[in-house]
């Protein structure tokens, strides 16, 4: 492993770190009362947190699609405006 893949490695850990970060505040703050009524999840709590996570990656998957075809076309873009 040379120090590029390590770099990659990180970055790759960063965002998911942040990405679970994210969603666990996010669904966390929707689904769950600040008071706690009870040790373990209601049913409710429990629907509620995996509807919120199913969302919360499936939209992601979207933006992550959409950035990637974005990304694609400016590169065809830059090599089109090189070639001429």
């Amino acid at each position: 492993m040379d120090a590029n893949d390590a770099t990659m490695i990180e970055a790759n850990t960063m965002y998911l770190t942040d990405l679970f970060q994210k969603l666990t505040s996010s669904c966390m703050d929707k689904c769950i009362a600040p008071a706690y009524q009870e040790e373990s999840l209601g049913k409710g709590e429990a629907n509620c947190i995996d509807r919120c996570v199913n969302k919360y990656m499936e939209v992601h998957k979207i933006v992550e699609e959409k950035m990637v075809e974005q990304q694609q076309a400016s590169a065809a873009q830059q090599q089109q405006a090189m070639g001429q």
